[in-house]
């Protein structure tokens, strides 16, 4: 398997997070008008049909009149086995869940969560060839229970609350929430609102740690550090902020430190992601070392008949930032990505990988050390992709999609999933195999130049 459309939901799709085995959760709907498009949160599973992988969908959680936008997880350093915290934007609410997984064939019953639904089978499901067996069901898939933790409301004019998601009883804010993040741990959540304000609450006593007016724009994205001790949010307004979560204060502007070092101020900051930094001789891997990474668009973009013309000098950028003296970020490099815009990132749990979305639909896997391009999916949605995701290097996701270095979960709004694998590097490189040739026919002309001079003095 290279590259494959796995499923096909009935609803548009926007959010995408892999939860570290062979599951992953998508979110989108159709938003507040009356469509007939529903808006929901689903869990799929990954499986093998035949020569075939497909994602069958097998718990579905109803959000009522909101589409989730933005959603984040945690899957580490919960206080029970097969748990997860789940962080959803929802209109001017930030709502929290704890996601309890039951493993297949488990004689464990949960109770039922209210919103949650039975699995319906996908396109995928109904796609399939005549006659072949059906290997999914419901005795060999895991299911989830959701239970809601806290309801944070964001706007200023009120408290935190406890009003259900699905509630009828919707306050009207003129702030909603743009962005959303989580901690490793599940401890801290970071929301970044339409007006330019970014939140960060304690999760386990549900206190807010600081509000800041960081930017003038909507807050498009945000992330915490693998440490829990840095928030970064990046805007609509072309401004990216990093802050400390202990002293609750800016330590320093990305923007001006980016627009410095590129020499430009075209430019504008899309996307925002920490990770772990690889691990040295000298230094074990550890959750404060950490780098960050951020996308760049064009403040203004190029006409749609200008995006595949070679003599424009637009473009998207991908930078990577690692720690400095003063605790702060430094610009290490950066990439141009090419002409189409990036509308997604993610990085892999290990820092070795990030992948890419573009709004041409095209996805793309890089070595995330050195901003290397190992591997582009042209088109791979016809339509921008809304999210992308990595999924973990486990057994069993080696078994589904065999020997890989890297697989990317990918969604859109048209409802497709789609995963991308990156094949291992071949130890040999054709140049190294050119130099062999070289040698060999050398050794040769030399062998026959030798013996044919015996033979003369003969």
């Amino acid at each position: 398997m290279d590259s494959s459309k796995v499923c096909k939901l009935n609803f548009p799709l926007y959010c995408c997070e892999c939860l570290g085995d062979e599951s992953f959760v998508v979110a989108g709907g159709g938003g507040a008008a009356k469509t007939g498009v529903r808006n929901c949160i689903q869990i799929l599973q990954l499986q093998k049909d035949q020569k075939y992988v497909v994602a069958n969908p097998i718990d579905e959680f109803d959000t009522g009149a909101y589409a989730v936008m933005k959603m984040a997880v945690s899957i580490e350093g919960q206080a029970a086995e097969n748990v997860f915290m789940l962080a959803t934007a929802l209109g001017n609410k930030c709502v929290l869940y704890s996601v309890t997984k039951t493993k297949a064939g488990s004689n464990k019953s949960t109770a039922p969560t209210e919103g949650v639904k039975k699995r319906k089978k996908s396109e995928s499901d109904s796609n399939r060839k005549s006659g072949a067996e059906e290997v999914d069901s419901s005795s060999c898939l895991d299911h989830h229970s959701f239970q809601l933790v806290h309801n944070f409301t964001i706007s200023n004019e009120e408290k935190i609350s406890q009003v259900e998601p699905t509630s009828n009883n919707h306050t009207i804010s003129h702030q909603k929430q743009t962005s959303v993040a989580l901690s490793r741990e599940g401890h801290l959540l970071v929301a970044g609102l339409s007006n330019g304000h970014i939140k960060l609450w304690n999760t386990r006593n549900l206190s807010l740690i600081f509000e800041h007016n960081g930017h003038k724009n909507d807050v498009t994205d945000v992330d915490i550090s693998p440490d829990g001790s840095t928030v970064v949010s990046v805007s609509r307004d072309g401004t990216a902020c990093l802050w400390s979560v202990e002293q609750g204060h800016k330590i320093n502007d990305l923007h001006s430190t980016w627009n410095m070092a590129a020499v430009t101020r075209t430019y504008k900051f899309r996307n925002c992601k920490f990770s772990f930094s690889p691990a040295t001789r000298d230094q074990k891997k550890s959750p404060s070392r950490f780098s960050l990474f951020t996308t760049h668009e064009p403040l203004k973009r190029p006409p749609r008949n200008a995006r595949h013309c070679t003599t424009t000098k637009t473009g998207s950028y991908i930078t990577k930032w690692v720690q400095d003296d003063k605790g702060g970020m430094r610009l290490q490099m950066y990439q141009k990505t090419g002409i189409e815009t990036i509308s997604a990132l993610a990085v892999s749990r290990d820092g070795s990988y990030l992948s890419l979305g573009f709004m041409d639909g095209s996805v793309e896997i890089y070595i995330a050390f050195r901003l290397q391009l190992a591997h582009r999916i042209p088109a791979a949605h016809s339509i921008f992709v809304t999210a992308v995701s990595l999924l973990d290097d486990t057994d069993k996701i080696h078994q589904l999609t065999g020997d890989c270095d890297a697989r990317c979960v990918s969604v859109s709004a048209n409802g497709f999933c789609h995963v991308a694998t990156l094949k291992p590097r071949a130890m040999c490189t054709i140049w190294f195999i050119i130099l062999v040739c070289i040698l060999l026919i050398g050794g040769f002309a030399i062998g026959l130049y030798i013996s044919e001079s015996s033979i003369y003095q003969l």
